[in-house]
């Protein structure tokens, strides 16, 4: 446990890129919910254009549990994909506000590749390669990503993969139907309307 705030110390051996005495799997524990180390410098060197790429040091944070219930989208189509769903667009702006104030100003903005597009980002659902290491319920056409590895977390830890709630990933599963990790651990879909956990992903740095 790292305390229940980031330290002028650890904010400080993030950004000279030493991590210092932090580690994956590491934790802060604020308001009973432990927001814990994922990765390591995960998007750095990615974005685009070239000017765009990411080069501040940074870790992932990962809580252990849902911040909330959504649904993917208002309705039961999965057209423009995540990028323009009721999540992305309602959901995690609502979730970004009641993050703790320890993480709020230290966010690290970034370039994803989703949907076929590059757009600029912060806080996301995470993508079956990010908890997998692989896609399994992916639509063939909605696979391309610049989040290409599994986080070390889940490599280490693959229990805290599941955490007794469903929650959303954000791929494509079909054209009603996005990816989900279910409750009793295995690779899912539901259709877009469905109600499940908000489990997000973001950097701080």
């Amino acid at each position: 446990c790292l305390g229940e705030s980031i330290t002028a110390g650890q904010l400080a051996v993030i950004r000279d890129g030493s991590f210092a005495d932090l580690y994956v799997g590491d934790y802060w524990e604020i308001n009973g919910t432990k927001y814990r180390i994922a990765d390591i410098n995960y998007w750095k060197n990615v974005g685009y254009p070239e000017s765009e790429k990411v080069q501040k040091p940074h870790i992932l944070i990962v809580p252990d549990t849902i911040l909330g219930n959504w649904q993917m989208h208002t309705s039961n189509s999965t057209s423009g994909g995540y990028r323009n769903s009721t999540m992305k667009n309602a959901a995690l702006p609502k979730i970004i506000s009641t993050l703790p104030n320890t993480f709020q100003n230290r966010i690290v903005t970034h370039r994803m590749f989703s949907d076929g597009t590059w757009f600029t980002t912060s806080v996301d659902l995470m993508n079956e390669v990010m908890v997998h290491g692989t896609y399994i319920c992916a639509d063939n056409n909605s696979r391309q990503t610049s989040d290409t590895q599994q986080l070390a977390l889940f490599w280490l830890a693959p229990e805290l993969k599941t955490i007794g709630v469903n929650y959303w990933l954000r791929n494509v599963a079909g054209s009603q139907t996005y990816t989900l990790i279910s409750q009793y651990g295995d690779a899912s879909s539901d259709m877009a309307t469905s109600t499940y956990g908000v489990r997000p992903v973001f950097a701080i740095g």
